[in-house]
């Protein structure tokens, strides 16, 4: 009867396969063999302590431990002469070596600190970092400095461009005049600089546009979609200042006006965007319709919109967002639903409380026994 492993006696398996069992006997291998493979001294090769049965012991880390490094000599001397064997410096090869990204002067470091307060900015701490803010703008430089980089967070965080707008608000307010540079008689406000950049942006924007045929093809859609993003975003942040009051209404007819001259659908969009703008519940068309002067321009875009829309020379989907603001003006700019902006927790506590019934304490108090939360 075989063994359980199912091979017979003979060392040949079952259906007479022609193979042989190694039936060698491993414990009578060469000790000397063992000590050059191991490196060390083989207490187990002779049946020492931790040798096993094989008399090569258990402890195969310790084999390992014991193994000698390779020598020197057996490495190729290093030709000092080989570019490769020496190190290669910036300067030798006509670059600029790296270093770390730090402030310089004063101004650097104020511009540093202002873009840090930026990152952190929320309805919760809108305060606390405006006061910030103020205490760091003390110069002309940095005032330039401190408008771009708002500028530049406004245009790509469409959420809170509208607390980016009340920023600016604020700062216009608070901020005083600084002495005008070299060449220049008006002295730099806040204001002033805000709408430079602001219309620099706006009128560089078919600039942007032109230089896409430059771009090859592989990251021509990518290059697209950042140029339409930051002109949307501009657009957004001329209409939420004016909403906010920082700038006239004659500027923003001066933007839809060049806006529908064009022929691209980007275009389109932006003032589709512009005049459904409602932010603190004001509605920029309702602004502006409600204005006499301007109420027959307003009629004007919505016409010049219905033949864009009538041509069938732009997409479904900007159609779709005139119809939905020829829907916006029918219903007295009362907009079906809110666009998402960032809110203060309180806010959200009063929303909760409306809509669902739900009542929040307030915070750091516990909730009252049977008070749903």
């Amino acid at each position: 009867m075989p063994p359980r492993g199912g091979m017979p006696h003979g060392g040949m398996p079952h259906g007479g396969m022609g193979i042989q069992m190694d039936n060698r006997d491993w414990k009578a291998r060469n000790p000397q063999v063992l000590q050059a493979l191991s490196g060390g001294d083989m207490r187990g090769a002779g049946g020492g302590r931790g040798g096993g049965r094989g008399g090569m012991g258990h402890d195969d880390g310790g084999k390992w431990k014991r193994a000698p490094l390779p020598s020197s000599n057996m490495l190729p001397p290093a030709n000092k002469n080989d570019p490769l064997a020496k190190m290669q410096k910036a300067e030798d090869l006509g670059l600029k070596a790296w270093a770390p990204n730090v402030a310089g002067n004063d101004g650097d470091r104020a511009i540093r600190s202002i873009r840090g307060i930026l990152n952190k900015l929320t309805p919760e701490k809108f305060e606390r970092l405006f006061m910030q803010l103020l205490e760091k703008i003390t110069t002309s430089d940095i005032l330039k400095g401190a408008i771009a980089t708002i500028f530049e967070k406004a245009v790509a965080e469409p959420t809170f461009c509208f607390l980016y707008a009340e920023l600016c608000l604020r700062l216009s307010k608070e901020l005083p005049e600084f002495p005008p540079p070299e060449g220049d008689s008006k002295p730099m406000s806040f204001r002033r600089v805000l709408l430079n950049t602001c219309q620099e942006e706006f009128e560089g924007a078919n600039g942007q546009y032109e230089a896409l045929s430059e771009v090859p093809e592989a990251n021509k859609e990518k290059e697209e979609k950042a140029v339409k993003r930051r002109m949307l975003g501009n657009v957004r942040l001329i209409g939420q200042l004016f909403v906010k009051g920082v700038i006239n209404q004659k500027i923003i007819h001066v933007c839809i006006q060049q806006m529908l001259e064009q022929d691209k659908e980007d275009y389109v969009e932006a003032v589709c965007e512009i005049l459904s703008l409602n932010s603190g519940g004001k509605s920029l068309g309702k602004l502006l319709e409600d204005s006499p002067p301007a109420k027959e321009l307003v009629k004007g875009y919505f016409q010049r919109l219905e033949a864009v829309q009538k041509s069938g020379k732009i997409s479904s989907r900007v159609k779709f967002m005139i119809r939905e603001l020829q829907d916006l003006k029918k219903a007295r700019w009362h907009p079906r639903k809110q666009k998402v902006e960032a809110k203060t927790i309180d806010q959200i506590h009063a929303e909760a409380a409306a809509q669902l019934g739900i009542a929040m304490p307030h915070r750091g108090l516990k909730p009252l026994p049977g008070m749903r939360t």
